[in-house]
């Protein structure tokens, strides 16, 4: 049954709903570990976790077994993955565009999260590269009319060309 006919058939008290596998503690509990110990994203059990919780939980809380400790440990992994993906775009940023970026096993409600700041840093490193470009410009520019020591100045000392 899909998602959505099991939460309008619950709603009316014409059924029960049975919580997705992964809707379990001690696995909930061990994405959460893993999560915090490494440095990419883990593949969730599901691309929808968030909103798939969020939904049955809200729904028929009595129909899952311990839903006050899953939806606690949902928001904790929640938490994790997003400041994990802040500071991968801050890193990004701190290096100015030069790192590539692993996105893999980001759902897109967690990349929603960043969406704001990401066309924000984009801009202050095309910023940045166009000052670099001005700066090699005028560094160029400043070294082909060097003069080898002279002063630039005629005879006379004045700064008339004749």
């Amino acid at each position: 049954v899909p998602l959505w006919l099991g939460i309008h058939l619950r709603q009316q008290q014409k059924c029960r709903i049975v919580a997705p596998n992964w809707m379990d503690i001690d696995l909930l509990e061990d994405i959460k570990e893993t999560e915090k110990r490494i440095s990419t994203f883990t593949k969730m059990p599901s691309p929808n976790y968030m909103v798939e919780a969020k939904l049955i939980l809200n729904t028929a809380p009595e129909d899952v077994p311990s839903s006050d400790g899953i939806k606690t440990l949902i928001k904790d992994i929640y938490d994790v993955r997003c400041a994990k993906l802040r500071t991968t775009v801050e890193n990004f940023i701190k290096s100015e565009g030069s790192h590539t970026v692993n996105l893999e096993n980001v759902t897109v409600l967690e990349l929603h999260t960043i969406q704001p700041l990401l066309p924000h840093a984009m801009d202050l490193l095309s910023r940045i590269e166009q000052t670099r470009k001005v700066v090699r410009s005028m560094n160029i520019t400043t070294q082909s009319f060097s003069f080898g020591g002279t002063s630039g100045l005629g005879s006379s000392g004045s700064s008339r060309p004749w």
